[in-house]
């Protein structure tokens, strides 16, 4: 167009620079709110600890929190020490933190899960008032709706009686276990141990009750020069009873925090893996917080070596 003198061209946009416009703009606004989700520590989780006592036991847990938790319920992981440890020993900072068992605690920090641990002393040979205390626990830690109602357990040697204990008596609860050379059959060692003669207090021997534990899933690590608990007594003995329900890896090394031939890394994130889906699609709701919910998943993974 002439205008006195000025030339005006008429510009038309055709249909792919208009396409190209909306999608640079869309993208825009999908990094702009990435980036104050980040700039407000949405995707930056932080590590919260803290200790208490429950029945004068010293309690710990630790976990990696972030803003996205509170769109589900985070499974709970449970470890179970072997005798003459404590909870101590899991925490990393601590004199008394042992690698073997601070490995455990780094697995569940990984695999997004709380980290809890309960000192037990002598009553880590699955006597009534250490399982007392375990279901003191329990509920107390129920409390809270944030976290999910099925806890994973990690036992370590004789921390297996009362993983098996607790299996045993709440199946709806505890479905999924590891353990790393775990007690059985605690009246066998009563034969060979001097502590579980001395502590055991003969009321319950998971060994004799296989039967409670056919809801649950195993993943076992056992070394196979392990002159403590015995694996063909124990873990070969569970993998005989529930040839179903038990992955036994036979590993190389023997009963001893040094052993670390008795971790796999794969298997135990695959063992470890839960989905998140929404609450709606199961049938039995356990509680209110959020829209969904972690459930646990098992990835078989053979029978073992």
């Amino acid at each position: 167009y002439d205008l006195g003198g000025f030339m005006l061209k008429k510009i038309i946009i055709g249909p792919f620079v208009s396409v190209s416009l909306f999608i640079a703009v869309f993208v825009s606004m999908i990094l702009y709110s990435g980036y104050k989700l980040w700039d407000n520590n949405f995707f930056n989780p932080k590590i919260v600890e803290y200790h208490y006592k429950l029945d004068g036991r010293d309690i710990y847990s630790v976990e990696s929190r972030s803003d996205f938790d509170s769109f589900y319920e985070k499974p709970i992981l449970l470890a179970l020490h072997g005798s003459q440890r404590e909870s101590e020993n899991y925490k990393t900072k601590s004199v008394e933190g042992e690698n073997f068992y601070i490995y455990q605690k780094e697995k569940a920090l990984e695999n997004n899960y709380r980290f809890l641990s309960i000192s037990l002393d002598t009553d880590v040979w699955g006597n009534e008032e250490g399982i007392e205390s375990l279901s003191r626990l329990y509920d107390y830690e129920s409390e809270n709706d944030h976290y999910n109602q099925h806890w994973l357990l990690w036992a370590t040697s004789a921390g297996g009686v009362n993983a098996y204990r607790m299996i045993g008596d709440r199946p709806d609860l505890f479905t999924k276990m590891i353990g790393t050379f775990p007690v059985y059959d605690t009246e066998q060692m009563t034969l060979v141990n001097s502590r579980a003669d001395a502590y055991w207090d003969r009321q319950y021997n998971p060994a004799d009750y296989p039967e409670k534990l056919s809801n649950a899933n195993f993943l076992i690590f056992h070394g196979l020069d392990d002159n403590i608990v015995d694996i063909d007594l124990h873990s070969g003995k569970l993998k005989n009873d529930m040839p179903q329900n038990v992955e036994l890896i036979k590993t190389l090394g023997g009963h001893s925090t040094d052993n670390f031939y008795v971790y796999d890394d794969e298997k135990i994130n695959d063992f470890m893996f839960y989905k998140i889906v929404p609450k709606e699609v199961l049938e039995n709701v356990p509680r209110h917080s959020g829209n969904y919910i972690a459930v646990p998943v098992v990835i078989s993974g053979g029978e073992g070596a």
